[in-house]
């Protein structure tokens, strides 16, 4: 397959992948009102929600070494098409519930499949990463203005009607490219490893897992916090979607950090420029809120293509998609629990604590990161 057809591929299929399950987030105000639950209520299923989110990772890793990324991808897209039609005909808040929960599954299979799937094909993909990055944060960015303004405008089921047909097309491209992608694991290039580098991945594993816990906690909660500030919906997303749009900058500057020989610095760094601005969205009010959060999603989505080039420079291509899986699952499973935390918080101090409680993770993540750079330096010659 073509790098411009490689890249097709993961573009569309990251941007919808959070488009679907960040969904859910931006409806958390309309099924708050029209199935009168609590946060508390909707952020403990949120948390199962984002939980298989993460689980099915780990599978997507295993079949990826078996029967190849691109049709690891197939089977999400087309999975996560049903699962769309079903929150669509969902008679209640369980059914619509179970339906997200059907949905997460099959969309978990996308990240570890998309990664190795750009590593496999594309030589050097630190920049290709960071495109593929940018698609997600784009998928962000736009997801609270597109599902809001679908669902003020037309209502809930109509705006994820939409998506399911969306998912549809997407399926389709995939059949119609076929299988012109080859699935065999190409032996390992000049500088790459053999197999894999054990204690490197683990202090990664965990710094992404506390990095995943921050991540879920703040895409999930940022548009409710806007809605409770603007007392709309529709500009609770807008106000969402401009701030994460900065994320965009991020990414494409991560990516190009992500080829030098310094991205484990850089890894750490872009998590120490972040967190003053995350921490200060607690006790900041009114328009400076806007600023912090602003800064923050401008600093912390470099951190992306950094962690996903490090787990290909320390794996080798016959072991890279079970290490995606591992990471996903614990950057997902991990950051599931952000969510029914942050709505226990939500309900009884304000949906401002969520960003103490984030910010405490990022500074955890910090610490990991540190200890990672003092092992590199005292095991490098």
């Amino acid at each position: 397959m073509s790098r411009k057809n490689v890249l097709i591929v993961a573009i569309l299929g990251h941007f919808l992948d959070h488009l679907f399950i960040l969904s859910f987030s931006v409806l958390i105000p309309v099924f708050k009102n029209i199935f009168s639950v609590s946060y508390t209520h909707i952020g403990f299923a949120g948390n199962i929600i984002y939980f298989m989110f993460g689980l099915g990772a780990p599978l997507s890793g295993f079949l990826i070494d078996r029967i190849g990324a691109y049709r690891v991808i197939k089977v999400y897209a087309s999975g996560a098409t049903v699962a769309l039609f079903f929150i669509v005909l969902a008679p209640s808040f369980t059914i619509v519930i179970a339906g997200f929960v059907l949905l997460a599954a099959f969309a978990s299979l996308f990240h570890p499949a998309g990664y190795s799937f750009i590593t496999l094909n594309i030589e050097e993909p630190g920049t290709a990463l960071g495109i593929m990055g940018v698609a997600g944060t784009l998928s962000v960015a736009l997801t609270p203005v597109i599902v809001s303004s679908l669902a003020d405008q037309f209502g809930w089921r109509i705006a994820l009607l939409l998506l399911a047909l969306v998912s549809l097309l997407y399926s389709g491209l995939l059949f119609r490219f076929g299988e012109e992608v080859a699935h065999h694991k190409r032996p390992p290039g000049h500088g790459e490893v053999q197999g894999y580098i054990l204690i490197p991945i683990i202090f990664i594993l965990v710094f992404g897992a506390l990095n995943g816990f921050t991540y879920r906690g703040f895409v999930t909660y940022l548009p409710a916090f806007f809605t409770e500030r603007t007392g709309t919906l529709l500009k609770g997303g807008m106000y969402s979607t401009l701030v994460l749009l900065t994320g965009i900058v991020g990414q494409l500057v991560g990516g190009k950090l992500a080829e030098s020989e310094r991205r484990e610095i850089y890894y750490v760094a872009v998590t120490f420029l972040s967190l003053p601005f995350l921490l200060a969205t607690y006790f900041v009010k009114g328009n400076i809120a806007l600023a912090t959060v602003t800064g923050f999603s401008l600093m912390y989505f470099g951190f992306q293509p950094l962690s996903n080039r490090l787990i290909a420079a320390y794996t080798s291509s016959e072991f890279r998609g079970r290490f995606y899986g591992i990471t996903f699952f614990l950057n997902f499973g991990v950051g599931s629990l952000a969510v029914s935390s942050g709505g226990y918080l939500a309900d009884r101090f304000g949906i401002h604590s969520v960003f103490l409680m984030i910010s405490t993770s990022l500074f955890a993540a910090f610490l990991v990161g540190l200890a990672l750079l003092l092992y590199l330096r005292a095991h490098r010659k």
